[in-house]
């Protein structure tokens, strides 16, 4: 029962910060405070909030979602998904750092943890395989890039080899999303 009930609030969550950003961007849309607020910060604030939002076990809000108030407030569409793209990108470089600082500290401690030899192991069959993975993950998956490039970074993985396949996959996301957000909001 317990577990049921666990999936019922996190269900109910998801939709919640749905409604939400859906209600906000109706909000924001015409509110002329609003846009006022974000021309003035304009695409950097857009950047530095993209990467806040890339690392989404922080924020659980793709700043995606706003992408018809960033319209409505006058901002390019096209470059507006790019650089929200390269902030979420920016973004999971911090669960990399974090995966990275979990490899050193069981390197230290290696003999504790008989996974980490399992994990290895996979790493050295599939080498490639996880960036494919990685690729298609952040592409369509609507949950946190951090809960593979952890892993990754963790399997020794460098991020040079992570950084195409999450800005392509974070630009095929942030496209398929904005332009069903602006479907939505505009229904």
């Amino acid at each position: 029962m317990k577990k049921h009930l666990k999936l019922y609030l996190k269900i109910t969550a998801i939709i919640a910060i749905f409604a939400f950003v859906v209600l906000l961007n109706k909000w924001a849309i015409g509110n002329g405070a609003a846009q006022e607020l974000a021309m003035k910060f304009g695409y950097l604030g857009i950047f530095i909030a993209s990467i806040i939002s890339g690392f989404n076990l922080v924020v659980p809000v793709p700043i995606i979602g706003f992408y018809p108030f960033f319209l409505d407030a006058g901002f390019t569409s096209y470059l507006l998904i790019i650089i929200i793209s390269s902030g979420m990108m920016l973004g999971d470089v911090l669960g990399f750092l974090i995966g990275q600082a979990g490899r050193d500290f069981a390197m230290e401690k290696k003999k504790n943890f008989k996974i980490f030899t399992r994990l290895e192991k996979i790493h050295n069959r599939y080498p490639r395989a996880l960036i494919i993975v990685l690729l298609f993950y952040a592409a369509f998956v609507p949950l946190p890039n951090e809960i593979i490039v952890i892993p990754m970074a963790f399997l020794g993985y460098k991020f040079r080899y992570m950084i195409l396949a999450l800005f392509v996959g974070n630009l095929v996301f942030n496209s398929l999303a904005a332009f069903g957000f602006f479907h939505l909001v505009n229904f």
